[in-house]
């Protein structure tokens, strides 16, 4: 990565650490669906497409008032 000063290659750092925290930390449940579906959306781009629409519905709030799904 070009953007530390002082040279550090944060992308090969991470890269060997990943593996080794993957290994050796346990995650529960939720923990590992949510990173499953943080993994499987945001590098394609398509995917992140086909949310646009529900997730602009779920962030207006009329919408939300609409569907029962907002509490204020």
């Amino acid at each position: 990565m070009t953007t530390c000063p002082s040279g550090v290659q944060y992308d090969k750092l991470i890269a060997a650490t990943r593996p080794q925290v993957e290994r050796n930390v346990e995650r529960n449940l939720g923990d590992r669906l949510f990173r499953q579906l943080i993994f499987s959306m945001f590098p394609y781009p398509d995917r992140l497409r086909a949310l646009l629409v529900p997730l602009w519905l779920y962030q207006n709030p009329a919408c939300r008032a609409w569907c029962g799904v907002c509490r204020c």
